[in-house]
């Protein structure tokens, strides 16, 4: 009779799965997610398989920058926010999504090594695929602070989100509805405003006074003097109005004016959407007008130093 010990037998298929960059990375999957519909057609075209990495690029950097704008969000959203300590974070996670934003852009220059006539050899395969089409592209949009009301209709009557499926419409709809990095940016700066401004018509009558001085200063051109009545605009709630690209040029370059995979009008849509309203910090975008020169900032400081 055989006598047999189990008590050292490790069933191999129970061996936790040893971790090595390849899995880690998960580059098994990874690497096989390039497939070319050319290929699938009898047809490869090989500058496809460029086509389909640039636009994964695009989507892995995406969900970083997704991610980035959610832990802004998550420091804004603090309860108390100890400037000198968090906001070191968040000129970290939103430096670095202006660099990824940079990297994205480069993209491009490597996308326009393939000829627009190569192109056409398999655009006809990626029938309703469209770039109109990312949810991660929504989501930062909305992520930013765009609103629906504000959006550019491709076609009359139809949403963003008809472009979706299902799911990914849902996901787009939750983003519309939660903080966005303007809501919650907006917030702090109020709550800022309001701990460190000992008085608010005193705060607003220094900058007019400042401005005044600094218009009415003739010992330079007048061109070089601050513009008193547009800054006023700024200081008077009742007067304040909100002042109202690269892929853009690539569209044009590949398509003209054809309309675009998932049928978008392509180029003059994007042209539509490269404009003013789709800036979400306009106030940001236009603060260089209204900054005042060292010379003309004299006396007490209007608010206090913490």
């Amino acid at each position: 009779m055989c006598n047999f010990t189990f008590g050292n037998f490790t069933d191999m298929a129970d061996e936790p799965k040893k971790l090595t960059y390849e899995t880690y990375l998960g580059l098994d999957k990874l690497l096989k997610c390039q497939e070319l519909e050319s290929e699938k057609e009898g047809n490869r075209v090989a500058e496809e398989h460029l086509f389909i990495i640039v636009h994964q690029g695009f989507e892995i950097w995406f969900k970083q920058i997704l991610e980035d704008f959610k832990g802004v969000i998550d420091i804004l959203n603090e309860p108390k926010i100890e400037e000198r300590t968090h906001l070191s974070g968040i000129t970290t996670k939103l430096g670095r999504c202006i660099l990824i934003l940079k990297v994205v852009i480069q993209h491009f220059e490597i996308i326009e090594t393939m000829p627009p006539a190569v192109f056409l050899n398999f655009r006809k395969y990626l029938k309703s695929g469209s770039g109109f089409q990312s949810l991660q592209f929504r989501q930062i949009e909305n992520t930013l602070g765009l609103r629906p009301e504000t959006r550019e209709q491709d076609q009359p009557g139809k949403d963003y989100k008809d472009a979706l499926n299902t799911e990914q419409s849902e996901i787009a709809k939750d983003s519309e509805k939660g903080d966005t990095l303007f809501s919650v940016a907006e917030t702090w700066l109020k709550n800022v405003f309001g701990t460190y401004v000992r008085d608010r018509v005193q705060y607003f009558n220094v900058l007019s006074e400042m401005m005044k001085t600094w218009a009415e200063d003739t010992t330079m051109e007048e061109h070089h003097r601050g513009n008193k009545e547009a800054f006023d605009k700024i200081l008077k709630e009742d007067t304040y109005e909100t002042i109202p690209d690269t892929h853009v040029l690539m569209v044009h370059r590949m398509l003209g004016k054809k309309t675009g995979t998932g049928g978008s009008s392509g180029y003059d849509y994007l042209k539509r959407t490269n404009q003013d309203k789709y800036r979400v910090f306009m106030e940001f975008f236009n603060m260089g007008a209204y900054l005042i020169p060292e010379d003309y900032k004299r006396g007490e400081k209007p608010y206090s130093v913490p």
